[in-house]
């Protein structure tokens, strides 16, 4: 953070799910980085609709940070793995959207 000259990260996006990691242990990480003040939100990414409502459930029942945002793959392309289910947890949890390769990766 000294070399981004800055005190906090703003939105701390977790990229991909490492489901060998319990998902309270990832959270308590995140949990403790924004009560140290270094980390103000968090997000997911790649994570699919069960994983991401458990890691939801998860923050709610143990008081810990939750995810306020996801970062799917989307574009008109590429529309069924956010829309088949990804979208429901969405719109139900209120989490902001910010996808991914969204010109397709130039296709």
């Amino acid at each position: 953070m000294r070399r981004l000259q800055t005190d906090y990260i703003d939105l701390y996006q977790a990229h991909r799910d490492d489901e060998d990691t319990p998902l309270a242990e990832t959270l308590s990480a995140f949990d403790s980085l924004i009560k140290e003040g270094k980390v103000r939100a968090i997000g997911a990414s790649n994570y699919s609709a069960a994983r991401l409502q458990e890691a939801l459930q998860i923050s709610e029942s143990q008081g810990l940070a939750r995810y306020e945002t996801l970062q799917p793959e989307y574009n008109l392309y590429d529309r069924k793995g956010y829309e088949a289910e990804l979208e429901n947890v969405v719109r139900q949890q209120g989490l902001g959207v910010i996808n991914y390769y969204s010109l397709a990766s130039g296709f």
